[in-house]
């Protein structure tokens, strides 16, 4: 069996920074996170994998060096994702 392709997290997120190409299409990417809810119990700890996704902006009050804001480009939701839960990234297991 082999082993799957690792991406470092800083890669994941230096990728992710980049929202578009010089063309101004965003770049979509695919991302797999634990989530966590501190006011919603039934959203804790579920796998996710979100397809075809870019970043965006978060709300004020979103730490900026810990959360990253994923728009799903289906179905226009936008989620705060903690850095630390993301564990795929357009296939390859994340690493620290």
């Amino acid at each position: 069996m082999s082993k799957p392709e690792e991406i470092h997290l800083a890669d994941v997120l230096r990728l992710l920074d980049e929202v578009t190409n010089p063309e101004g299409e965003y770049i979509l990417h695919e991302i797999g996170f634990i989530t966590f809810s501190r006011n919603k119990a039934d959203d804790r700890g579920r796998y996710r994998i979100i397809t075809n996704c870019h970043k965006t902006g978060l709300s004020f009050n979103m730490k900026a060096n810990m959360m990253r804001g994923i728009r799903d480009s289906i179905t226009n939701e936008i989620r705060a994702v903690h850095i630390r839960l993301i564990i795929m990234f357009d296939g390859k297991k994340v690493v620290w």
